[in-house]
């Protein structure tokens, strides 16, 4: 099963309309018309059609909330309670390297590929575009679809800094904050947002610390330095758990 979605016939699913669920299509999707969706009205409901007739809006079979809360006019999120996307439905083509670790969800636990945005004490880990710069030497610029990647990942990198070598304390982040950090971390990998996170359930007050310092591969850091060690994040967390 994958997740569906909705998009109010406004003007026949354009493109304006899908780039509200891009991020989870990663690729053509498959379209059906509806004369009343979810919220009342004809539309078009989109998904990764994996057999024939598995797209379609069948509102006895499926859960339907606005994919994003507060914008019911917006497109919607569609899925089986009894039968959830696993994470192996969720993959990106080219999913970028990292730690796996079990996450919660109201499935039971699963597998997911926690990407890394930076490998201590190299540098980033995200793809980039390799280029000779001024001297000749050969640089690195990461790619425009990962700069708001590489901005999370300096900010979650500062914290787990914060308070060594003079260093000056920074802001926490708010629960929501870290919520929405979480899943822009694994939309990296897996076809999700906020939405597809929540339905799933995989995110908890346990694991979703744990998603935060892997991305800076806190772990590594912590091994090959003893200031590491004893380090303590502005992260609402008792601390990193190990990868699963």
């Amino acid at each position: 099963m994958n997740f569906l979605y909705y998009i109010p016939k406004a003007s026949d699913a354009s493109a304006v309309e899908l780039r509200a669920v891009g991020h989870a299509l990663d690729g053509p999707p498959a379209v059906r018309e509806t004369t009343r969706g979810p919220d009342g009205g004809p539309g078009h409901v989109l998904g990764r059609a994996a057999a024939p007739g598995s797209v379609g809006y069948w509102p006895d079979r499926h859960t339907w909330r606005p994919l994003r809360p507060g914008e019911p006019a917006g497109a919607w999120l569609g899925y089986d309670p009894a039968d959830l996307p696993t994470p192996a439905d969720l993959l990106r083509r080219e999913p970028i390297d990292g730690y796996e670790v079990t996450l919660e969800g109201r499935d039971g636990p699963s597998r997911w590929l926690v990407p890394v945005a930076r490998i201590f004490p190299e540098g980033t880990n995200l793809p980039a575009a390799l280029a000779i710069g001024p001297g000749g030497a050969l640089v690195k610029e990461p790619l425009a679809r990962y700069a708001a990647a590489c901005r999370l990942a300096e900010r979650l990198w500062d914290h787990v800094l914060a308070g060594q070598d003079g260093r000056p304390p920074t802001e926490p982040m708010t629960d929501a904050e870290e919520f929405a950090a979480a899943c822009e971390i694994l939309a990296l990998n897996y076809r999700v947002g906020p939405a597809e996170m929540s339905a799933l359930g995989a995110l908890t007050t346990a694991n979703l610390p744990r998603v935060l310092f892997l991305f800076v591969d806190l772990p590594a850091y912590l091994a090959a330095t003893d200031d590491g060690k004893k380090n303590e994040t502005t992260l609402t967390a008792p601390g990193p758990a190990a990868p699963a």
